[in-house]
């Protein structure tokens, strides 16, 4: 009579493979985590610009004056104020004017940078919790007709190119890269991380 035996792992082969199973998740779980958050915060970027976007749309199409005609069109906050805040619906305003820091908008910093920088802006939030803050002055990585959407309102980490994406309004020319005086009035990408996003296909690929 012939025995079979049967094979069975050992405790150490046991202890071996949950190791390496440990392993696989310390170094796959936080990448899965970051590819998320990525996509997250892209999609919310574009839903954003969207918002701005179409705003802009329904304010040319039902303003009585021509765009060409709107009084400070090189400030952002004045053109929240008085031509795009009414069409954007549902939307909460975060103040009565502009100031440096509101419920919304507690400063900004450029990528990678622990230093905050606190422009005076005109925020609204969204019910999705995006908040739009348009800037009054020109300070640091802002200019006077700069755009800030935050994709998780005034949550850390306020960091440009991460959670917050800025567009600068004007007339620019057919690639966005440059001001044009016979251009078509849109926003186009205020820094580089932004601008990355959109040339990406609204991916954010460098983090």
């Amino acid at each position: 009579m012939q025995i079979t035996k049967k094979s069975a792992m050992t405790l150490v082969e046991v202890l071996m493979v949950l190791v390496i199973i440990g392993t696989v998740s310390v170094l796959t779980v936080p990448s899965i985590k970051k590819y998320s958050q990525r996509t997250e915060n892209a999609k919310m970027a574009l839903k954003g610009y969207n918002t701005l976007v179409g705003a802009l749309d329904l304010a040319i199409a039902n303003e009585e004056q021509d765009i060409d005609e709107w009084n400070r069109t090189d400030v952002a906050s004045f053109m929240l104020r008085d031509y795009l805040r009414k069409y954007i619906s549902k939307a909460e305003d975060c103040s009565d004017s502009y100031n440096s820091s509101n419920n919304c908008f507690k400063g900004i910093r450029s990528y990678g940078s622990s230093t905050v920088s606190k422009p005076s802006v005109r925020s609204i939030i969204t019910p999705d919790g995006i908040s739009i803050s348009a800037s009054g002055n020109a300070s640091g990585i802002l200019k006077m007709r700069s755009f800030v959407i935050d994709v998780n309102g005034p949550n850390e980490p306020n960091m440009e190119g991460v959670d917050m994406f800025i567009f600068d309004f004007g007339k620019y020319n057919a690639n966005c890269n440059a001001l044009d005086s016979n251009g078509q009035w849109k926003f186009c990408p205020g820094s580089d991380k932004t601008r990355r996003l959109v040339d990406d296909g609204w991916n954010i690929k460098y983090w």
